[in-house]
């Protein structure tokens, strides 16, 4: 991706709450050109929470903290033999990616065991990477934003997890997303955009250039 192709990126890319996707994760998305997006998190915005934040990505995912702090769980997920089935705490599906969803949109794998491994902390200009498949959770206790770059997609869906004998919906509503952009949820989509300060937005159509010279 050149450079060019995000100079669009300015105050007004921030004012219009239905061209961003709201994920239960506690964030707003919005692509900026080809594999990077833009995420705002705030706690505001968070729905998703025990084993069906946990999920994986079918391609790498790179992220660099332009402000706030960032929270990564990584977890360990084992699917057991039949026999060890009752040793299981969580369900695993596959679910469609968002811009793919229709309605019926995760198939249920099965039983697994599901353990966290560690949780990491990230703060304005650190970067780390999320490794496709490996199962993780993410959240913000503030206002935090982060650029990230998709990598290396494969063409399985991703998976995520959910409670025994639970569901396991859709976390995505807007843009591009499944259903309509949840109106009740729009002022405080907007707030949390407006809380996004100018030296953040001005940082962002330079990011490429710094991406690519701290590739791992």
């Amino acid at each position: 991706m050149k450079t060019s192709q995000i100079e669009d990126v300015d105050r007004e890319f921030f004012r219009d709450p239905s061209a961003w996707r709201h994920h239960g994760l506690g964030m707003l998305q919005r692509e900026i050109s080809g594999n990077y997006r833009v995420h705002v998190w705030h706690p505001g915005l968070r729905w998703l929470n025990g084993p069906r934040a946990v999920h994986d990505h079918r391609f790498d995912l790179r992220s660099i903290l332009l402000m706030g702090e960032i929270f990564d769980e990584r977890w360990d997920v084992v699917v057991p033999p039949d026999h060890e089935s009752s040793q299981a705490n969580v369900d695993i599906w596959q679910i469609v990616h968002a811009k793919a969803q229709t309605g019926n949109d995760a198939h249920k794998i099965g039983p697994a065991m599901a353990q966290r491994n560690s949780v990491q902390s990230y703060l304005r200009g650190d970067q780390y990477v999320v490794p496709r498949r490996h199962f993780h959770t993410t959240k913000a206790d503030d206002l935090a934003v982060t650029v990230v770059e998709r990598f290396n997609f494969d063409h399985d869906p991703a998976r995520v997890l959910s409670e025994p004998g639970a569901p396991a919906s859709s976390a995505i509503s807007g843009a591009h997303g499944r259903g309509e952009f949840n109106k009740l949820n729009k002022p405080t989509i907007e707030r949390v955009l407006a809380m996004v300060p100018e030296r953040v937005v001005a940082a962002i159509p330079e990011l490429q250039q710094h991406i690519n010279s701290r590739r791992t």
